[in-house]
């Protein structure tokens, strides 16, 4: 707690809301005064599904917050940034707290001026940690450690690409020295990326053999300026000759006690025919920014565009038809998947409980990205805070509502006492860590007693 409040910045006014010393009073009191009304399920009605939402109005997730529940202090909400705004104050009613920024609890105190009791928040302060790619290679090579010897349980660069550090340098000389030694070759062998702030496909960059004799001309180590380069694979799978990644959803429905959850999302295909050599950045990348600006390129129309978008994303059931027709699996192929997704989720949440804060109001969604080789190896790339939750095809605008829905329905069974394992079972939500257990049934058979 004292890291977090030592993170605050609470000297200016944000989303037009004015914090209150004495919020969590007017909370309580309100609280005392009303009477909830719920469901069959256990679940509060929408009159009492009340949510505070700075998600802009274009996207999907704050169209189904509209929709399915009781949007609080609607003056303030981004629509109405260009008329004139009062400043208001959080509303009492409030319970359930769902923003986009992921440090938006850093202008808002825990517990003073918002996340009272009887209330919850979208956000763990200290989790941003997993939004910067140098500090989740650097956490896994440590974390690595742990289990050296047992390399059989976790072995960081069988999970993950290996990632070199370059502001570090003991990592930067051995990115050097790579380079130097291969100079002469044309294949693409690393990838370069600004580990932090940078997303949608920026701050990225391809050593190819060009980029390779300007870094070894005029770098010295270590780099100053943040940047890590990750091993690129070269033999990915392909589908129809194009390259693809998973998109997976990580879910901490709380801290205290420790639930995490897994969700399908996406197969994700890259926009343009694979080509190892191509410095396209479409070509090498599938985030739903680098298909769009792609797409605005190539002078397409609207409908055009909406049909490569309906093309650019596929289920897994989609996927696993696909490879049972190529014949390059059988039925339960997906099934495999997800158990080793849903292990490498285990291992990052234990790797990263370090920086979470424990506190048992707070939640997050998060989006993992997973790529996989011709050999059928997965491979972890990053995790995203605040991930985009779209629908630009009406089978992804389907299951988003829904992962929607479901995330504020086992919110709301934790804060009321609903049986959340009821719900989750109704749910397309599978569980990774649950330290309501005793025991290894917390891992649910992800772990065994030798690499705990």
């Amino acid at each position: 707690m004292e890291n977090y409040k030592s993170s605050l910045k609470l000297g200016r006014t944000i989303d037009y809301i004015l914090n209150e010393a004495s919020y969590c009073t007017k909370v309580k009191k309100y609280q005392n005064s009303h009477s909830v009304e719920f469901d069959h399920r256990g679940l509060p009605l929408k009159q009492d599904r009340v949510v505070f939402s700075h998600y802009p109005d274009f996207q999907l997730i704050k169209q189904v917050i509209n929709n399915y529940t009781t949007l609080a202090n609607t003056k303030s909400q981004p629509g109405n940034f260009f008329k004139k705004t009062p400043i208001e104050r959080f509303e009492p009613s409030i319970t359930l707290f769902i923003n986009h920024q992921i440090n938006w609890h850093t202008y808002h105190e825990l517990g003073k001026h918002f996340l009272c009791e009887g209330q919850r928040y979208n956000h763990i302060p200290g989790a941003e940690q997993l939004n910067f790619k140098d500090v989740i290679a650097n956490t896994m090579r440590d974390y690595g450690k742990h289990y050296s010897g047992r390399e059989h349980c976790f072995n960081p660069w069988t999970f993950m690409p290996q990632t070199l550090d370059l502001t570090k340098t003991d990592q930067c000389e051995e990115f050097l020295e790579d380079l130097e030694t291969n100079i002469q070759n044309p294949e693409i062998r690393w990838i370069m990326k600004k580990p932090r702030f940078f997303h949608s496909g920026r701050g990225v960059e391809v050593a190819d053999q060009l980029k390779a004799q300007e870094i070894i001309s005029s770098a010295n180590c270590p780099w100053e300026e943040l940047y890590i380069a990750q091993r690129y694979i070269k033999d990915p799978l392909l589908i129809n000759n194009h390259k693809f990644d998973f998109r997976v959803y990580m879910f901490v429905a709380s801290m205290d006690p420790l639930i995490v959850m897994y969700h399908d999302g996406f197969v994700r295909l890259s926009m343009s025919e694979f080509d190892p050599d191509s410095k396209d950045k479409s070509v090498h990348l599938t985030n739903l920014k680098v298909v769009q600006s792609s797409m605005k390129n190539q002078n397409l129309t609207q409908e055009q565009q909406d049909l490569l978008l309906q093309d650019q994303s596929w289920s897994y059931s989609q996927f696993e038809d696909f490879m049972v027709q190529e014949g390059l699996a059988q039925r339960g192929f997906v099934a495999s998947l997800r158990n080793k997704m849903q292990t490498l989720m285990l291992h990052i949440t234990r790797m990263n409980l370090k920086y979470f804060l424990r506190h048992p109001g707070v939640f997050e969604l998060m989006g993992l990205d997973f790529i996989m080789d011709k050999n059928f190896n997965l491979w972890f790339l990053e995790a995203n805070l605040s991930p985009q939750i779209s629908g630009t095809s009406q089978q992804k605008r389907d299951l988003n509502t829904q992962l929607t829905k479901h995330m504020i329905d086992l919110e709301y069974a934790l804060l009321y006492g609903a049986d959340f394992d009821s719900l989750a079972k109704d749910t397309n939500f599978e569980f990774v860590y649950d330290e309501r257990k005793k025991g290894l049934s917390k891992y649910h058979g992800l772990l065994t007693e030798d690499c705990l």
